[in-house]
Parts: structure tokens; C-alpha cells; sequence
């Protein structure tokens, strides 16, 4: 079972050292400060021409280059206009275990979902023979335009544990490669989308409607 929702998230991998920015978890301004983290460095970023996307993109480099793999974002100002970002104030930890960190999982080959991943409680109307149940979704955003500029278009793919359960009965090892296999579909069209939206042909002015209909 997998539900789709849009998202804000990351795919475009930056590799240092062995990692990658999929490998960099990011905690929002609204969540608690790592209590058992290691704190790396604090960051500050002007983003006023960047997408949160492209922002976040940045962060995690910055986050990689200083051995961290752990981002705390605490202070993120939008502009009133575009709603992206003007600048971003971060502190960067590292920790050996970022993954417990993670409210949204990025798709990532080398990151498969453990039962550890299952955090949410199991709906009142789910049925007796539903062992578990993986939701994830595709989205996609763009960068700030202007009038005569080519939008770009980021698309991605992202698991939510805290929707996501499974019965303590059930938490066996084909159970669990049928829910990865949900996720994996869900980043087979992830990739069909973003073949799609490379393809078209648009501007500041039918981008809404043209990425809708797609």
C-alpha cells in the first residue's frame, strides 16, 4: 500500500568521502535539537535566487565537506513574493546513527528500509489481512524565474515513517522487501516524471499549467 502526497526533498546526489547528500538528514527550524549529536559548525546561506530545493542542495554539500551528517535548520526567512527562501541559518552535527533522525527518507539504492522505518500506529480501518502498509510520493518544484529564463524542474521521491506501519506480528523479511518494492515503483515513475518534465517546453507564464497537466 502507498499514498502520495507532495513534498519538499532532495534527489541529485553531491558524492564526498564515501557519502552523499542523500546521506545528510535535515531536522527542520519547528524540531528538537539532536540531544546526543556531536555539533560540527554553524552555517549561514543567502539563498534569495535558489529554490528550498536548491537551498537544501547547498546545505547538505556544506554539511559533507565539514564531516557532518546531520542538519539542524534554525532560522529560515521566505520571501513574501516567491515563498522561497532568503536565507538559511543551520548547525551541523554528526552522529552514528542519522537515520533515527529521519522523518522523510529519500530514495537512495544504498538506503533500504528497515522495520525501524515503520513508526506509524495502525489506522482503526485497516484490514486484518493488510500486514503493513509504505507511503511515500512523488513531487517536484521549481526554481525562482524570471520572465525569459527556462524554469528548472526538480522531481523527487520521498517514504514517511511516521505514516508508515506495520503489525508486530508481521515484521518478517519478505514482508519487508514487498514494502521496499512499493517504494522502489514509486521512484520507477519518480524517474518516468522527471523524463517527462525534461521534455516540455515552458516558461514563467504556462509552467502552472502545463506541469499540472503532465
Amino acid at each position: 500500500t502507498f499514498g502520495n502526497q507532495a513534498f519538499a526533498g532532495n534527489f541529485i546526489d553531491s558524492v564526498s568521502g564515501g557519502l552523499s547528500e542523500k546521506d545528510v538528514v535535515v531536522l527542520q527550524v519547528e524540531d528538537p535539537a539532536p540531544a546526543t549529536a556531536q555539533r560540527v559548525n554553524t552555517v549561514e546561506l543567502n539563498t534569495s535566487n535558489s529554490s528550498l530545493f536548491e537551498a537544501m542542495k547547498t546545505v547538505k554539500a556544506m554539511a559533507l565537506k565539514s564531516n557532518a551528517n546531520l542538519v539542524k535548520n534554525t532560522e529560515e526567512h521566505n520571501n513574501t513574493i516567491t515563498h522561497a527562501p532568503d536565507k538559511i541559518r543551520a548547525i551541523l552535527y554528526r552522529t552514528d546513527n542519522p537515520e533515527s533522525y529521519e522523518k522523510e527518507v529519500t530514495w537512495n539504492k544504498s538506503r533500504r528500509l528497515s522495520w525501524n522505518d515503520f513508526r506509524g500506529t495502525i489506522p482503526a480501518d485497516a484490514g486484518d489481512i493488510t500486514a503493513a502498509a509504505t507511503y511515500c510520493g512523488i513531487g517536484f518544484e521549481t526554481n525562482v524565474v524570471s520572465d525569459n529564463a527556462k524554469p528548472k524542474i526538480f522531481v523527487y521521491n520521498t517514504f514517511y515513517p511516521s505514516q508508515s506501519w506495520v503489525r508486530p506480528d508481521e515484521k518478517n523479511e519478505s514482508v519487508l522487501i514487498h514494502e521496499q518494492g512499493h517504494f522502489d515503483l514509486c521512484e520507477l515513475y519518480t524517474r518516468k516524471l522527471r523524463q517527462k518534465l525534461d521534455a516540455v517546453n515552458i516558461n514563467a507564464h504556462n509552467m502552472k499549467n502545463i506541469l499540472q497537466r503532465v
